[in-house]
């Protein structure tokens, strides 16, 4: 009787089987890749959520110490001759240089 497959004496793979491996491993990390940014965006998102409701909180507790929010009057002054003036908070010390667009 003849045998009619015999095997290679090599131990080791072949260029197509490495090929087909490092395929299949880069398809995974990819699949996972995409899978981990959505979850950074879902998490980046409830920590917006949750300091909005901080500041929410701080805000309605400052109304139930003074009876009212807190409020801030802003005033625009023109002052040069190209209409380009500056944001100052009322009692400020700081200007807000106009940007030009």
């Amino acid at each position: 009787m003849k045998k009619r497959f015999t095997l290679s004496k090599s131990k080791g793979f072949t260029l197509i089987e490495l090929l087909v491996v490092i395929a299949i491993v880069g398809l995974l990390a990819s699949i996972v890749m995409v899978g981990l940014n959505s979850a950074r965006s879902k998490s980046r998102d409830t920590k917006r959520i949750a300091e909005l409701k901080q500041m929410m909180s701080a805000l309605e507790l400052y109304y139930s110490d003074n009876g009212h929010y807190p409020a801030i009057n802003y005033a625009y002054t023109s002052s040069a001759a190209d209409g380009c003036g500056y944001i100052a908070a009322a009692g400020a010390n700081w200007k807000q240089p106009c940007r030009l667009i």
